[in-house]
């Protein structure tokens, strides 16, 4: 287990953050009204549809959790019982932008448009032409919401390593953004520059010496990007973009006056154990608030960790209906399940205004597929937190089929689908503060309706 308990957490933010999530001495304060925080939950291979559907609406219908006994929660929503009145269940909506998109591995299709809603670029694409088309939504509102001098947003995953692949959060142009693992690494990374001693030591002075190199790099950079071609240009904007906010992060994180967490201790072969020291350190991040948006990959759990030694979890479970792989898979979507609602218990056991950290935090967790099969419609969404009062939690929605692919397009037999999930990443943008944003991803998908929030989810 890791030392950086609730109980530091708690005393990390104090008996009460009624005043400010921020330091005194700090010159950023918290936005009018409170600070909104946005955490994106990922998890691979889809569900087994029939055990996490809730029996509790009909199709068009939606119902409160009001007086919901524990038998009624689905096995692998069971997790979240505790946290009911904070939940929202959205059944039933389409990746309606991916069905329409170029086909191909629906993996890396799903996780393209699970974020951003927007068509995978083709060879020959102009990204700087697209603007944001292909920016996934998270990073979309991490440049709106970010403070200057923090982290604009955290991508993190629960491998052992310190970097891994990214599969959803995209950069404007369509540009993977890597993820970080290893909890004791990006302790460093986050909290390392708090650490400074009052005597001046070789590492204070190579501290204060990385802000002066890093203007040399970024003037380097200016000089460089016009003499590009234009398809290579927006990469070296990003490039440049990057090193001139990790001039001013070095300057503003040095000045920053926010205790910094013990350095965790824990079982790097144990999943819950990396997962439990990664969510008390987005805990302590937003405590500091070092950034407000936060990106959070599991990967999938081995068929050793479900009970099933020398069986492969993707081979052997997950594209089958078998009972045996309806079982481990309804496990496999359980376990995740735990890891979810073990972060949204960590941010509500830590004290914020007249609530907690996960009243003013929205959690979302999705997935690149909607099941074992690889569907792209009936996508199963879970919600959790008030994002700042902004979201209708206590409830479970089920979406119908009511929605018309555009003329020629059918998906297993159909040309219906339920709402397109690009209604949900608007709606994400409104519950962060940002209600002028209209449409994500897809501006026009033929007839289907993809502008404006989602029916169901906003108060």
């Amino acid at each position: 287990m890791s030392r950086l308990s609730r109980r530091h957490l708690l005393q990390l933010g104090g008996t009460s953050l009624a005043a400010s999530l921020l330091p005194q001495s700090s010159p950023l304060r918290a936005a009018p009204g409170g600070i909104r925080r946005l955490v994106i939950m990922t998890t691979g291979h889809g569900t087994v549809l029939d055990n996490w559907r809730m029996d509790v609406a009909k199709e068009g219908e939606d119902a409160s959790f009001a007086g919901l006994e524990p038998a009624h929660m689905s096995p692998i929503l069971s997790p979240f019982y505790d946290l009911r009145e904070k939940l929202l269940v959205l059944d039933g909506l389409s990746y309606a932008s991916a069905i329409c998109d170029q086909p191909g591995n629906n993996h890396g299709i799903g996780s393209f448009h699970a974020l951003t809603g927007a068509n995978v670029f083709k060879e020959g694409d102009d990204p700087a032409a697209l603007d944001w088309e292909g920016m996934s939504v998270d990073v979309r509102i991490a440049e709106r919401v970010a403070q200057e001098g923090r982290y604009r947003s955290l991508h993190f995953t629960d491998v052992n390593y310190n970097q891994a692949d990214g599969h959803y959060s995209r950069e404007r142009g369509g540009a993977k953004i890597p993820y970080e693992g290893g909890a004791k690494a990006i302790h460093e990374r986050l909290f390392g520059d708090f650490l400074v001693d009052e005597v001046e030591t070789p590492a204070t002075r190579v501290r204060k010496g990385r802000a002066s190199i890093l203007d040399f790099v970024r003037q380097d950079y200016e000089g460089a990007v016009a003499s590009v071609p234009m398809q290579d240009r927006i990469k070296l904007e990003l490039h440049r973009d990057f090193v001139g906010q990790l001039g001013t992060r070095i300057d503003a994180l040095a000045n920053l006056s926010c205790e910094a967490p013990e350095e965790p201790v824990y079982d790097k072969n144990d999943k819950y154990a990396r997962n439990t020291a990664l969510q008390e350190l987005i805990a302590a991040s937003f405590i500091c608030d070092l950034t407000r948006v936060v990106t959070y990959e599991i990967r999938p759990f081995s068929a050793d960790m479900l009970g099933a030694p020398g069986k492969d979890l993707h081979q052997d479970f997950a594209h089958k209906s078998d009972p045996e792989a309806v079982e481990k898979m309804t496990q496999f979507g359980q376990e995740n399940a735990k890891i979810v609602a073990g972060l949204a218990k960590t941010l509500d056991s830590i004290p914020d205004g007249d609530g907690t950290l996960l009243d003013s935090t929205l959690i979302v967790w999705t997935g690149d597929i909607a099941d074992g099969t690889h569907h792209f419609a009936r996508y199963p969404y879970v919600l959790l937190g008030g994002g700042a009062g902004m979201v209708n939690t206590g409830r479970y929605v089920r979406y119908g089929n009511s929605h018309r692919l555009p003329t020629g397009t059918m998906y297993k037999g159909s040309s219906y689908v339920g709402p397109a999930h690009n209604h949900l990443l608007v709606g994400l943008c409104h519950a962060m503060g940002q209600t002028d944003i209209e449409w994500v991803g897809q501006k026009k998908l033929g007839p289907t309706d993809v502008l404006g929030p989602l029916p169901g989810m906003l108060t």
